[in-house]
């Protein structure tokens, strides 16, 4: 059976590393597809080790979705090569949230805030999220830099979707955190120099104001729906097709 990372057990440690380097895995709660899973996260794909791409080929990733905005992506730009060589469709859905958009100083040190700009501020570019995770082939993998905050938010969506409770959608969140340093060392490329340390941490008290915001907000069906994403296209997402 496939573990949180979509993979059996039997992975050697050191593969595990790498992908805790590259904070991969599969999304909790997501259907499965040919004995693996439909949904993916991780960093972004600038320079990916060997283990992952060795990890998105076994896993069949057909798409990815690139969460970062253009500057990001300039300096450091997905391995397109590496995509195109085995089949894998590229699509860029950027979201232009405040901590790498705009003036962090709104955010008084509270990286929630951030995630609550994302929900309340980009529902346009949160739709166009959801309509290609709907309609393009799966499996589908999506990132943004470090795959904490706006990949954070996305996977949230997502496992409300697919009925994970609480405990599950903190512990997706918080191995973000544990896998800080390890994606340190493996190369992460650093777009976050200038912010205070709060900003960096993938934190529980974060995740759990997020999760309250989205239970004010109905849920994610009520909140996409309500954004216009339609219930044909989250179907989809649920079935995984």
């Amino acid at each position: 059976m496939p573990t949180e990372t979509g993979f059996p057990k039997s992975r050697t440690p050191i593969v595990s590393a790498s992908l805790d380097q590259a904070n991969f895995r599969a999304i909790p709660g997501c259907p499965v597809l040919h004995g693996g899973a439909t949904f993916y996260r991780c960093r972004n794909l600038f320079s990916p080790s060997p283990a992952l791409r060795q990890i998105i080929k076994e896993s069949r990733i057909k798409a990815v979705i690139d969460l970062r905005v253009e500057k990001e992506i300039a300096s450091f730009p997905d391995d397109l090569s590496f995509l195109e060589e085995n089949g894998i469709l590229y699509k860029n859905c950027p979201i232009h949230d405040i901590l790498h958009c705009g003036n962090t100083e709104v955010l008084s040190e509270d990286l929630f805030l951030d995630y609550q700009d994302i929900l309340l501020g980009h529902t346009e570019e949160i739709r166009s999220v959801f309509q290609a995770l709907a309609f393009l082939s799966k499996p589908v993998l999506f990132h943004c830099n470090a795959g904490k905050d706006r990949t954070g938010v996305i996977a949230l969506l997502l496992e409300d979707l697919f009925g994970v409770d609480r405990q599950g959608k903190r512990r997706d969140y918080e191995k973000t955190e544990r896998n800080r340093w390890a994606m340190r060392k493996g190369g992460l490329p650093d777009h976050s120099k200038n912010l205070p340390d709060v900003f960096l941490h993938a934190t529980g008290e974060t995740i759990e104001k997020t999760m309250a915001l989205l239970e004010r907000l109905g849920g994610a069906k009520a909140y996409l729906l309500s954004n216009g994403v339609a219930e044909a296209e989250l179907e989809n997402i649920k079935r995984g097709e």
